[in-house]
């Protein structure tokens, strides 16, 4: 799996990646519209294989939500903070949950036994 880093997370590594079956987690400074149209070229094998990034705002929210819209292929959410520990953390895993409930949801990081 490539992580969300704004240097690995790119749609050139996912494009890579998805010849092997290997997840990409696309960094969050891509736009939805940038997504939209990267995803149109590359299809469904490449689309499979990657996580849309995105923090805990409502902005960031809002971006995932668009994306999705125009790319429902795109199975994975990544949610990613420093400190996957809070509470707060986790009401807005399960706030995504409740949103995207056939999206498959990658949330950390998680630093504790009790919370993972």
């Amino acid at each position: 799996m490539a992580a969300n880093m704004d240097t690995v997370g790119t749609m050139e590594i996912a494009e890579a990646f998805a010849q092997e079956r290997m997840i990409t987690c696309l960094h969050k400074h891509y736009s939805p519209a940038q997504i939209h149209e990267w995803g149109k070229r590359v299809g469904i094998n490449v689309l499979g294989n990657i996580a849309v990034s995105a923090g805990v705002s409502d902005k960031d929210f809002n971006k995932v939500k668009e994306t999705l819209e125009g790319l429902p292929e795109i199975k994975f959410i990544c949610l990613d903070v420093a400190n996957g520990y809070q509470n707060s953390f986790i009401d807005r895993v399960s706030f995504y949950r409740q949103n995207f409930p056939d999206k498959i949801i990658i949330a950390g990081n998680v630093v504790t036994q009790e919370i993972t």
